[in-house]
């Protein structure tokens, strides 16, 4: 008896937390799952400024990268003023409305009763947060052009790129003047 509880049951013991000792090292924290992380962010900007090297004319290479660099430097003034606190603020706490949030169920609901395909209520909800136009469909656009090597494809999103960079610098840098 004495054998067993000296030795048996500590490495039982030892047998059960080794393991699990290991998974909890080589798993990532729960929290740093959510939300967008600073490392995922720099994953996107070093894989546009590869697809500006790779495919952009020299001219609009250099034109892109000042205006992703202005676009930073304003972001951070922006983000720096007590409007952005304040917009920050009642954006957490508005949320969606209730109309919004009818229209997300219905969808979720066809969906699940077979109505509509998942390709398609990921089309309805994309357009429901307006991600079809702007910025986020530029970025799909490019994606798209990329992932097929459509080079024309590419250079007229890159182009349309930096339209929408040029008019996000001008309203970003009429938030802030609007600050001062």
């Amino acid at each position: 008896m004495k054998f067993l509880s000296l030795f048996v049951i500590p490495c039982l013991a030892v047998s059960i937390f080794i393991p699990s000792a290991a998974n909890a090292a080589s798993c990532p924290p729960a929290a740093a799952a959510h939300g967008q992380d600073a490392h995922l962010k720099t994953d996107r900007q070093k894989w546009l400024i590869q697809v500006i090297d790779d495919y952009a004319s020299p001219d609009l290479n250099t034109r892109l990268k000042k205006d992703l660099a202005v676009r930073e430097q304003l972001l951070n003034e922006w983000k720096k003023t007590p409007a952005y606190q304040k917009h920050k603020a009642e954006c957490q706490k508005s949320g969606f409305d209730q109309e919004n949030k009818q229209k997300i169920e219905s969808i979720h609901k066809q969906f699940e009763e077979g109505k509509i395909s998942k390709h398609q209520a990921q089309k309805e909800l994309a357009a429901l947060h307006g991600k079809q136009k702007g910025m986020h469909g530029v970025f799909r656009q490019l994606k798209s052009a990329v992932k097929n090597k459509d080079r024309t494809a590419v250079q007229a999103a890159l182009e349309k790129l930096d339209q929408q960079l040029k008019v996000s610098n001008q309203c970003l840098s009429h938030k802030i003047s609007d600050q001062t």
